[in-house]
């Protein structure tokens, strides 16, 4: 049985995704249908020991975003988001955002959502996040961190927070500062030790992203994510494996352990 909370204020729209939801998968129940944000923050508070596995929430409520739903919550829960917008992809993956449904919903696209869901759980279970989420330490000042760089003929300081990801091509290593890749003459593993875990993450052995220049996520299939980067034509792959310590990441906190370097 999977318990689903739904979040939605038009009434057209919560009764089309109930009956898709009940369509894909008839073992669903319900446990409640929100309206508002004021609404949810009072149902949410008093249900603390309740089961909850999964919710669809709209993102656009009467009475403002549902980002500031999940912000309170006192634990992770998956949330899927449906909406009529993609303005708030990125945000929507930092507040417990597994997929992004824009409307009109369709039966392929949510029964992929759901099929996301499962597989995400095989992973990492319920009670593995909620000790994830213990681990978590609040993300520190970054340091002031140079790097020296090559271009042409010059040897140039460049700032890490000027850089917006690290990586590796044709056996070199690279720094990208807006349109330019300037090589630069250290491992992506000695670089990965200077920098501050709360802004850089070790996307894979490929590359080193920086967290403030990262501009959407894209779902991928087996649950991938395909992240774009400013000034960056290639998009970055975050493995399905990677990608719960990631969101975690995104969230603006730092990962104790290994979950932020390279598996």
């Amino acid at each position: 049985m999977l318990h689903v909370v739904l979040i939605e204020d038009e009434r057209i729209a919560l009764r089309k995704l109930k009956n898709l939801l009940l369509q894909i998968a008839p073992q669903i129940q319900i446990v409640a249908e929100l309206e508002s944000v004021e609404e949810a923050n009072i149902w949410f508070q008093q249900q603390e020991n309740k089961r909850i596995d999964l919710i669809f929430s709209d993102i656009q409520l009467s009475d403002g975003l549902s980002f500031e739903i999940f912000e309170q919550l006192p634990h992770f829960i998956p949330v899927i988001f449906t909406t009529a917008y993609d303005a708030y992809s990125l945000k929507a993956f930092k507040q417990n955002g597994i997929d992004y449904l824009l409307k009109p919903l369709q039966t392929t696209e949510v029964t992929a959502a759901l099929n996301k869901y499962a597989a995400s759980q095989q992973h990492y279970t319920q009670t593995q996040l909620l000790q994830l989420k213990q681990q978590l330490m609040p993300p520190t000042a970054p340091a002031t961190v140079q790097f020296l760089v090559h271009f042409r003929h010059q040897i140039i300081p460049l700032a890490a927070n000027d850089i917006s990801c690290f990586f590796t091509k044709n056996q070199l290593v690279y720094a990208q500062h807006q349109q330019i890749a300037y090589a630069i003459d250290q491992t992506l593993d000695d670089i990965q030790q200077q920098l501050p875990a709360a802004c850089f993450f070790r996307a894979n052995r490929q590359f080193i992203i920086h967290q403030h220049h990262i501009q959407h996520l894209t779902p991928g299939i087996n649950g991938k994510l395909h992240v774009s980067i400013q000034h960056f034509s290639e998009s970055i792959v975050i493995s399905r494996e990677k990608a719960p310590a990631f969101k975690l990441w995104l969230q603006g906190k730092k990962l104790t352990g290994t979950l932020n370097t390279i598996n």
